[in-house]
């Protein structure tokens, strides 16, 4: 009887367990903990769809800010509000050196050649874009850039660089695989007393969990941090926005200076002791002074210009180009790679400076895609225990090719040094494994990067996506 009384405890105590561990309720807990819902709670889903399916309606941006703006914006971000500033960026949009600049470095990022790993035949799935009737053999665009578009991976990117933080959103299309798209990030905050990310949405504040499938797969949020801690301190918009607030209060003045003073005045010159008569005709073809006027002036009258000869305007001009300098700066890490330079300069230094810049964005884009957004689709594809990463290749093509040149020279060196060695008799012999570390040639199976077969990996079975490339390349 007592150990039937105890297996009904014992069983009861399990259910409680369970019932604490589940999702709803852990949902409940957070929505009560951060005042915010699940991204696929039903009242969020409603309201969206009663919304048109959108998840963040776009204020109207300021068209002519302050720099009190600007400052409301940074003690705003400092307590986790990033609505200020994402609105001061999208007015910063309208100015045309930073459209060019962010286009040049993020829409040539995402355009640039991958370099994929992993599972071939999810690779080469990809890669075709041939699934559920989407795409085709011969379109030129692979599926994943059907369902993540390189427009979207640009604005994600271009969020990233400026505010140091970026959202979106994976949602599942009518053929079943999930689709990418970047938010407004004028909706996140976040909140420093639960030290979570929130979303607020039309339907509210939404809790952020990037890269994670509910369990029916409606929709899933992609984030981006620029490092752990306070990410919006590491995005250029602070500077960016001082020099384009700066720039376009200059060029409003320089504006008010060319309607009032640029066009000179005319006046009228009269004799000592002139009567002061004059027609009203003669007054009205003065004030009609255009091109080729002709009129008859009285007898003594003369007519003249004012013009003005300050140099006022000057410094507006002078703003102006020093703002943009700056923004120049910001963007791309110097003034070359937009106005050429002048003289005989090291070109190669801010190729590389630039180089840099674009590194380390392509690096950022990737991990989100390799950990929150490729998983969801593998998952969506029914590919979830297997494992497929992207890369962008940075290295320019002359580049690629001087280490083409390098490795060919080395395996020259090799051989000749090899016959030299067993011409002479001698009984040293070469380090492969040194030169291979010192030149950076990839060795399969070294997974410490000191040029030698690694053992656990040498004695290890082959798995299955190395052996079908080996057989690609046999087959080749």
């Amino acid at each position: 009887m007592l150990i039937a009384q105890l297996t009904i405890v014992a069983s009861v105590i399990d259910t409680v367990r369970s019932w604490f561990r589940s999702k709803p309720l852990y949902d409940l807990g957070q929505q009560f903990r951060t005042g915010a819902r699940d991204l696929n709670d039903p009242q969020v889903r409603r309201t969206r769809m009663l919304m048109g399916g959108g998840l963040y309606r776009s204020n109207v941006s300021p068209t002519t800010p302050y720099l009190n703006d600007l400052d409301a914006a940074v003690e705003a971000a400092d307590i986790g509000q990033l609505r200020a500033a994402a609105q001061l960026l999208q007015a910063c949009d309208q100015h045309p050196v930073v459209q060019g600049l962010m286009a040049t470095r993020t829409a040539g990022l995402t355009r640039l050649p991958v370099k994929w790993a992993g599972d071939p035949e999810a690779i080469a799935i990809l890669k075709q874009g041939v699934i559920a009737g989407v795409g085709s053999s011969d379109d030129p665009n692979s599926l994943y850039d059907y369902l993540v578009s390189p427009l979207e991976r640009s604005r994600f990117s271009e969020d990233a660089i400026k505010l140091g933080v970026a959202v979106g959103e994976v949602m599942p299309t009518t053929s079943g695989l999930p689709m990418f798209r970047q938010l407004d990030p004028a909706g996140l905050q976040y909140r420093v007393d639960t030290n979570t990310w929130i979303y607020n949405s039309v339907a509210g504040p939404v809790n952020i969990d990037p890269g994670v499938w509910p369990d029916d797969r409606e929709s899933a949020f992609v984030l981006y941090t620029a490092g752990r801690t306070t990410p919006w301190r590491r995005g250029i918009w602070k500077a960016l926005l001082q020099a384009y607030i700066v720039s376009l209060h200059a060029l409003m003045y320089r504006s008010a200076w060319e309607s009032r003073l640029a066009n000179p005045a005319l006046f009228i010159t009269t004799p000592l002791g002139w009567d002061g008569g004059m027609d009203d005709e003669f007054l009205t073809q003065i004030q009609g002074w255009g091109l080729n006027s002709t009129f008859l002036a009285k007898s003594g009258a003369e007519v003249d210009l004012l013009q003005s000869n300050g140099i006022g305007y000057e410094s507006f001009t002078k703003t102006i180009a020093q703002q943009t300098e700056q923004i120049i700066y910001l963007i791309s890490g110097n003034t070359v790679v937009a106005d050429g330079g002048s003289g005989f300069q090291n070109a190669s230094l801010y190729r590389a400076i630039r180089g840099d810049l674009i590194q380390a964005d392509a690096n950022g884009l990737s991990q989100v895609e390799n950990f929150q957004i490729l998983p969801l689709i593998l998952e969506a594809m029914g590919f979830g225990d297997r494992s497929v990463t992207r890369e962008y290749v940075t290295t320019p093509p002359a580049e690629l090719n001087n280490e083409a040149q390098t490795l060919v020279q080395v395996a020259s060196a090799i051989t000749g040094l090899t016959q030299a060695f067993a011409a002479a008799g001698a009984t040293q012999q070469l380090d492969i494994a040194a030169l291979c570390t010192k030149y950076n040639i990839p060795v399969r199976g070294d997974g410490d990067g000191d040029g030698e077969i690694d053992q656990a990996v040498d004695d290890a079975p082959q798995s299955a996506g190395l052996r079908a490339v080996d057989e690609q390349e046999s087959a080749a």
